[in-house]
């Protein structure tokens, strides 16, 4: 007749799986939230860093004169190594200093407030990476509002992708009419269906 394990306190002692027991009810719901709360204002942080570390791009991309013609796989050359990165990497973050100055300003001074983190900034900077600078002004206003508040510093980088998404094309729909019956035309051109 099998019987039933002992409760792990009395199985395990002592032991190890005791210790972690006793050690577990040490972190009450204060301190996890504590810890919480600590991990939240390093992501803030990590925001402000970010955003001032492309004030400081940008400030050199200045002036070095590279917007007056210079080629940027020169200014990827030169920032990689002071970097610490990779050439490509260097003309990535080139790249999305420069875009978030130029096309979506209200998200750069979301970041540098602390309103929208690093991954929900890296979500928008990679789906709008296609839109027009009038598109991108109302998708900045569509999700983060005219002080940079809006919902899009609450939202999951999931949930995000998806409202971006919904966003460029109601934005585009309204804007660039012509390129939503394009996208419309070419997915009637290449519906399909296969039978086996």
């Amino acid at each position: 007749m099998p019987t039933s394990p002992a409760p792990a306190s009395t199985a395990f002692g002592p032991g190890r799986f005791g210790r972690a027991v006793a050690a577990r009810s040490l972190f009450t719901a204060g301190a996890q939230n504590a810890h919480l709360d600590a991990l939240g204002r390093v992501q803030v942080a990590r925001a402000k860093a970010y955003a001032a570390e492309v004030g400081v791009l940008l400030d050199w991309f200045d002036l070095v004169g590279l917007d007056q013609g210079c080629d940027p796989d020169l200014a990827a050359m030169e920032l990689a190594p002071v970097l610490r990165v990779g050439q490509r990497r260097a003309a990535s973050l080139l790249g999305d200093a420069l875009r978030l100055r130029d096309q979506l300003p209200v998200l750069l001074a979301a970041l540098g407030e602390g309103i929208v983190w690093c991954p929900q900034a890296a979500v928008i900077l990679f789906e709008t990476g296609g839109c027009s600078p009038a598109v991108c002004a109302g998708v900045q206003a569509r999700l983060l509002g005219p002080g940079g508040a809006g919902a899009a510093g609450s939202l999951c980088p999931g949930d995000l992708r998806r409202s971006v998404r919904r966003a460029v094309l109601a934005v585009e729909a309204e804007l660039e009419p012509q390129v939503t019956e394009q996208r419309e035309q070419r997915s009637r051109d290449s519906r399909d269906v296969t039978m086996r």
